[in-house]
């Protein structure tokens, strides 16, 4: 009787470890499931944790984040940004094929070549005015007439992004830095979802091919006129790689108009770049303060976070560092001459 209760508690214990480890085994199942998924749609949460769209967290670990899912597949979030698993993963940004990142150290990330392929930000600053930052590595660096990028600066990491263009051939203004690239393919992707034709016009430009433009553009419009909707060279956008100018099908691709921003394809980009990391840089209603006239074609890359509170507090990048136009004195003359003698070498 003894021996035969001790079998039937040696099975009763025996049946509680088994169900015991296959809970285990389901949990872990369960949570490597939840590490390998798609993260299309989830958000990072403050405590580090990411929640889905029905308020399920979704637990990882910094290994887990960072080092791959074991194919050859780095951990990133919808946008292609590795995550530390420090809760910060909006300001660690890596775009493209990010199963060659190697490391992260010293603020960057690197691949096998050793080469420094990414820039740390520094967190949001959500008081207004912030700091002025004028760091061209920085995808929130204000360049304008007075905050001008050095000639001979030229972004490390230019792409083209896999868009249509008005353009044909490989050329250098199809570029844009890969950040920026990829958020404009995610744009263009869920715009074409909505039946809307959107065209890439022009992106990267550089100092010595904005020095033309300006030239140009002065040549046939006058000094006055040209300085309303031409940057002066270090001082354009385009400069930076995180702009393109975008058009459509409907209107004539390659001449960027104001009529742009009456189409449905311009009006839908006014109301969503926000969500894709983008600002219309130049808005209708903000000339005395941007220095330029309306451009609803021209959206610049500043990043998720900084794009939303910019929608919400509806402010040009400018206004976010406390800078106007107005308040800017610019001798067109003295300019257009320091311009004219660099170009021809005088």
């Amino acid at each position: 009787m003894k021996k035969r209760r001790m079998r039937t508690a040696l099975l009763i214990e025996g049946g509680v470890l088994i169900i015991l480890v296959l809970v285990l085994g389901v949990i872990v199942l369960h949570r490597d499931a939840i590490l390998r998924a798609d993260t299309e749609n989830l958000t990072r949460e403050q405590d580090g944790t990411y929640v889905d769209q029905d308020g399920v967290i979704h637990v990882g670990t910094e290994e887990d984040l960072t080092e791959g899912d074991g194919n050859g597949t780095a951990r990133t979030d919808r946008y292609g940004n590795p995550d530390d698993g420090a809760g910060d993963a909006a300001e660690h940004r890596v775009i493209r094929d990010s199963a060659g990142v190697e490391g992260y150290h010293e603020g960057r990330w690197w691949n096998a070549t050793g080469a420094a392929i990414y820039f740390q930000e520094k967190p949001l600053e959500i008081n207004v005015p912030a700091a002025v930052n004028t760091n061209p590595l920085s995808i929130r660096a204000l360049v304008n007439r007075e905050y001008r990028l050095p000639e001979d600066y030229v972004p490390q990491d230019l792409v083209e992004p896999d868009v249509p263009f008005a353009l044909e051939g490989d050329e250098d203004r199809k570029k844009m830095r890969a950040e920026a690239a990829h958020a404009l393919e995610i744009l263009f992707e869920d715009a074409k979802e909505l039946e809307m034709d959107f065209v890439a016009v022009s992106g990267y430009r550089s100092y010595e091919r904005q020095t033309l433009v300006y030239l140009s553009t002065v040549s046939m419009q006058g000094l006055e006129e040209a300085n309303e909707v031409s940057a002066i060279p270090g001082s354009s956008e385009h400069q930076t790689g995180l702009v393109m100018d975008v058009s459509c099908r409907s209107s004539e691709v390659t001449d960027l108009t104001e009529d742009f921003g009456e189409t449905r394809e311009g009006k839908w980009l006014a109301d969503n770049a926000w969500r894709y990391g983008f600002i219309v840089r130049y808005p209708a209603d903000k000339e005395a303060v941007t220095g330029y006239s309306y451009e609803p074609w021209h959206i610049r890359y500043v990043g998720l976070d900084l794009a939303e509170l910019l929608r919400d507090q509806e402010l040009t990048l400018d206004e976010y560092y406390g800078w106007s136009n107005a308040d800017y004195y610019f001798d067109e003359e003295a300019v257009y001459e320091e311009v004219r003698k660099w170009y021809y070498g005088e």
